[in-house]
């Protein structure tokens, strides 16, 4: 039995490799899941959009799936688990959408592409005092 160099778990490496190949993960660790983790920790972040006061984090929008209770109606009842676990029972997401809010400054950006990011309260601003 081997040890996971990633999560500590023991694995045999050669029941591993008869099922799954040779493939990178089976050398050291003990799932694709934990090769797949190492190798995004690994590698550097690209660098991300930032707000005019530096913070690179933000409020946005997105469309999630879980599974919840209705009546004979179709109309919600309750969520299938407590508000606690709802991120556990998300099975579907969307990519997360605009506009964004900064959580530091509160400034607002349509998207936070580095090419097309609209800084929409000073355009607001600007219209304003014209």
């Amino acid at each position: 039995m081997n040890k996971c160099t990633r999560c500590g778990k023991k694995y045999d490496v050669g029941e591993t490799q008869r099922v799954y190949g040779e493939a990178p993960w089976t050398f050291g660790m003990c799932s694709a899941k934990c090769y797949t983790e190492h190798q995004v920790e690994s590698q550097p972040a690209p660098e991300g959009f930032q707000c005019v006061c530096g913070n690179e984090r933000f409020v946005g929008h997105q469309v999630c799936r879980i599974d919840v209770i209705v009546d004979g109606h179709n109309d919600f009842q309750d969520n299938l688990v407590s508000d606690k676990e709802i991120g556990d029972s998300i099975y579907d997401s969307e990519t997360p959408y605009g506009p964004y809010t900064c959580t530091e400054c509160g400034a607002e950006y349509e998207d936070l592409s580095l090419r097309r990011s609209r800084l929409m309260r000073v355009q607001k601003d600007i219209k304003d005092n014209f």
